[in-house]
């Protein structure tokens, strides 16, 4: 080999070693597939107290159209509970339409899903089921046997609805999809289960293992998430059913799930309550106190969305860290001037113990769309401390969300209306917690952002600490990714 030959080799194998380097410092995005969503009104979505609301999986959906995730959802029930028209609520997101398709049904309990015996205690399934005929147990939809049918030959297509036994009429996933397998369930069921307190704790984990073992059955490979209940309000007996607590039941159904994969499915369960403030009735509907908002489904969407490894969101921005923002100084913009732009805050908080918010970012455009931040160790709000867009739960004291040593970032982004909706976009680390928001003053501030200590506490300055801040006043990013799927 001669020597311009050698050297064009050594250059070719560096090129090659710094490029997969490169690719290897992306995160690893999960690719979901075939995925079910079961569960109860929760994920179906409908009207309810708070309004209507299309679930969680709208969301989520937008996370994985950030991300360019692979994903395609299976199920037998379409739309929202009742037949509400949530339409105007799942525009498409960046070219892609939402396809309102789950296994899900408003009202149910986790042994509606799993099949049950004709016994008194069990309750006629829901008749939220869209289409009706669609109501049953999974089993008989996967094309299994129903093993709480004596008979064999009844077993193959019938179940019981409370304690009638009734034959199986409605759409199975061969019916639907062929050959076509769930490659992803997501379980998030049970909150009825306890509002009922007919059983223990363990027998309606019993009942979310034989769906999770049904799916299994189906698809030796699986990957299952089977998600704890999410708090409720204070207000909703949900968590005071003494043995049905669901604190307990999510110790339970956590410990017992570890036991729960088998050769190539793997499960898991997780908490995707972070942030997600219930117990004062920040995040959810008005009396019932079990539907998240439009809020809550932001934030639960998020957690979900880490649990399944598909990243969090950029609202069609390109992403940069904050560290790499060109600049660490504000500069007041011409006047009427509305171009995008990033401010990225680094906080932490001394640990008053205090609700009240510690600081204060005004958020401007350049023109008069003006909103406020409020940031507190509990929490972070916009325009007013009733506006929760993230919180530590009330319970859970002594938590702040800016205590570590070395802070947390927070991001506000303003962009005009184009691919994705305009407005302010605000992101806590890299999840994103405040979507497309309004101002509510119309004074102009002197720069695109100002920062300072709150003023309505009475906290003395120094109880939040800025220990870092970047700023581009020319074009709007989103953070980095969280690294690596989970």
């Amino acid at each position: 080999m001669t020597q311009k030959k050698k050297i064009r080799s050594v250059l070719a194998r560096a090129a090659a070693l710094a490029l997969a380097a490169l690719f290897a410092a992306v995160p690893a995005v999960a690719a979901p597939g075939n995925i079910v969503f079961l569960g109860d009104s929760i994920t179906q979505g409908g009207r309810y107290l708070a309004g209507p609301v299309p679930s969680y999986r709208y969301q989520l959906f937008k996370n994985f159209v950030d991300n360019g995730a692979d994903f395609s959802p299976m199920g037998t029930t379409r739309g929202a509970a009742g037949g509400a028209n949530v339409a105007a609520l799942t525009p498409p997101y960046r070219g892609k339409f939402f396809e309102n398709v789950s296994e899900s049904a408003a009202s149910a309990r986790s042994y509606q899903f799993s099949g049950h015996a004709g016994e008194k205690r069990f309750r006629s399934d829901p008749g939220t089921a869209l289409p009706p005929e669609n109501r049953g147990p999974v089993t008989l939809k996967l094309g299994l046997p129903n093993p709480f049918v004596e008979d064999a030959a009844a077993r193959e297509n019938s179940f019981y609805d409370g304690v009638v036994l009734k034959k199986y009429a409605g759409d199975t996933y061969a019916s639907l999809y062929g050959n076509e397998k769930a490659d992803t369930l997501c379980v998030l069921i049970g909150i009825n289960d306890l509002f009922d307190a007919r059983e223990t704790d363990a027998e309606i984990v019993a009942h979310i293992r034989g769906i999770v073992e049904a799916f299994q059955a189906h698809n030796p490979a699986v990957r299952v998430h089977v998600f704890e209940t999410l708090p409720t309000g204070a207000f909703n007996g949900t968590g005071t059913h003494g043995k049905n607590n669901r604190a307990s039941f999510n110790r339970l159904l956590r410990e017992t799930a570890k036991s729960w994969s088998r050769g190539r499915s793997r499960v898991s369960c997780e908490d995707v309550s972070a942030g997600f403030c219930a117990e004062d009735g920040s995040m959810v509907d008005t009396a019932r106190g079990a539907h998240p908002n439009a809020q809550g489904e932001l934030v639960v969407a998020g957690n979900i969305a880490r649990a399944l490894g598909v990243g969090q969101r950029t609202a069609g921005l390109p992403r940069r860290a904050a560290e790499a923002l060109p600049k660490k100084f504000f500069r007041v913009p011409a006047v009427g001037r509305a171009g995008p732009r990033t401010l990225a805050v680094r906080v932490k908080t001394s640990g008053t113990g205090g609700a009240d918010a510690l600081l204060r970012i005004v958020c401007g455009n350049g023109g008069n769309a003006v909103g406020e931040l409020l940031v507190g160790e509990k929490g972070v709000y916009w325009e007013r401390e009733e506006n929760l867009l993230y919180g530590v739960k009330p319970d859970m004291a002594g938590k702040n969300l800016f205590a570590g040593e070395g802070g947390e970032w927070i991001r506000v982004v303003w962009k005009p209306d184009g691919e994705t909706r305009g407005g302010f976009y605000v992101w806590l680390g890299s999840q994103l917690v405040g979507e497309a928001l309004a101002g509510e003053s119309a004074a102009q501030p002197e720069a695109p952002f100002l920062v300072s200590p709150s003023g309505k506490s009475g906290v003395p300055a120094g109880g939040a600490t800025v220990l870092d801040v970047r700023f581009d006043d020319a074009k709007a990013w989103a953070p980095e990714n969280e690294r690596g799927a989970r």
